[in-house]
């Protein structure tokens, strides 16, 4: 007998035995699609958020922490000098500071994000310039009128190295592109001190700020610090000694907000046990109940088919042929039961957008473990029915009939 004839009995048998008690299958067939469907989601789900932790932990800037100043505070706030300090008592950190304004540009009444900082930020940050350079340590000591814009802004605006730009009345020559990153700040950190948008400018914090009304004190201030930490120590190790510098009580630093890594991602990280403490219990129970549902219709039909068995025996098969085609037909059912499920479970995510929107990723995992899962059930459970079939002797056959 050839192979592909051998294939093709076996699965005639496996066939005709699930089709005889199609309806004792299909309670298992459910139970086991509804639980790969619930840990394909999860995964799916788990694999998006990760995703979501890793592009803000990026955006922000890996191994970086922020310190922004609050308003309404009754002391000085941050200044220049908390930023030298910083630097003095950290010396191994890179540490840069930015202030914020608005300024319409010449002809439009459209409001430009104005970022007054030094020439680390880009640095730190760990932005890419696309065209030209970022800010120099020349350009902060002459306190040259050059800009950077970003790349959104370039292609808005149809802006080139080169050109002259105004904030109100004062121009600028723009000398870089920068691309500082994308969204994924915007529905963590809603702060323009952390996420600056398309229309954003950076220029040099030594150029007065003609644009505004400001005075010597105001130009001294700055909105937000941000310390990139040795890469041998973590951020949040090193936050601790940047708190107890800025917060003694001389420094007059006023009331400040710390953010980290962790803290960026803190949210995202309880909803990820929520969801795998909650889906993933649903997904346990479903695949446990569509396994022993599994097992115990497995076991009604051995108790049905002992003629047939009995038979089988007496023609010469083998025990270990008997088991092998009730555990194959476990297989076969929970495989398709998997498959099923984990398309399902996709779908639900991915058909409808709107759903969660940006919360899900496909990734191999996703669609590989609830099928490989399935199948795992479908060996264990039908492993002692068909070792129970395998028992059956000939003569049970006859005294059955």
């Amino acid at each position: 007998m050839t192979a592909w004839r051998r294939l093709r009995l076996v699965l005639w048998d496996l066939w005709e035995g699930i089709r005889s008690q199609a309806g004792r299958f299909a309670l298992s067939f459910l139970a086991i699609s509804i639980g790969s469907a619930s840990l394909a989601a999860l995964i799916t789900v788990l694999a998006g958020l990760q995703l979501r932790s890793d592009r803000l932990i990026h955006e922000l800037g890996v191994n970086v922490m922020a310190v922004i100043a609050q308003p309404g505070a009754t002391r000085d706030g941050l200044e220049q000098r908390h930023v030298q300090m910083l630097r003095n008592n950290f010396p191994e950190a890179s540490v840069t500071s930015l202030r914020m304004s608005r300024a319409p540009t010449l002809g439009t009444d459209k409001q430009l994000s104005v970022v007054a900082t030094d020439q680390v930020l880009s640095d730190v940050r760990q932005w890419d310039v696309t065209d030209g350079r970022f800010l120099e340590a020349r350009d902060i000591l002459h306190a040259r009128r050059y800009a950077v814009i970003t790349e959104a802004l370039s292609k808005i605006w149809n802006w080139s190295v080169g050109n002259v730009i105004m904030l109100r009345n004062t121009p600028f020559i723009v000398v870089g592109i920068v691309n500082a990153g994308g969204n994924a700040l915007d529905s963590e950190y809603g702060d323009s001190r952390l996420i600056f948008g398309e229309r954003a400018v950076f220029v040099p914090h030594s150029v007065p700020q003609l644009w505004k009304s400001s005075t010597r004190a105001q130009q001294r201030t700055v909105d937000a610090v941000f310390i990139q930490a040795p890469p041998s120590v973590p951020a949040a190790r090193l936050l601790p000694a940047v708190q107890n510098v800025l917060q003694q009580p001389d420094q007059r630093a006023g009331r400040l907000s710390w953010v980290t890594p962790e803290s960026l991602v803190q949210g995202l990280t309880r909803l990820q046990r929520t969801l795998g403490v909650t889906i993933g219990a649903v997904a346990v129970l479903c695949l446990i109940l569509g396994g022993t549902t599994l097992m115990s219709l497995m076991v009604a039909n051995v108790r049905d088919r002992v003629t047939e068995i009995g038979l089988r025996r007496a023609l010469g098969a083998s025990r270990g042929e008997v088991a092998g085609l009730f555990v194959l037909e476990g297989i076969a059912v929970t495989l398709a039961a998997g498959a099923f499920g984990t398309l399902v479970g996709h779908s639900i995510l991915f058909a409808p957008e709107q759903i969660l929107p940006g919360a899900a990723a496909m990734t191999p995992l996703s669609v590989t473990v609830p099928i490989a899962v399935a199948v795992i059930l479908g060996i264990v459970f039908s492993y002692w029915p068909a070792s129970a079939a395998a028992k059956i002797a000939p003569a049970e056959a006859l005294r059955s009939e």
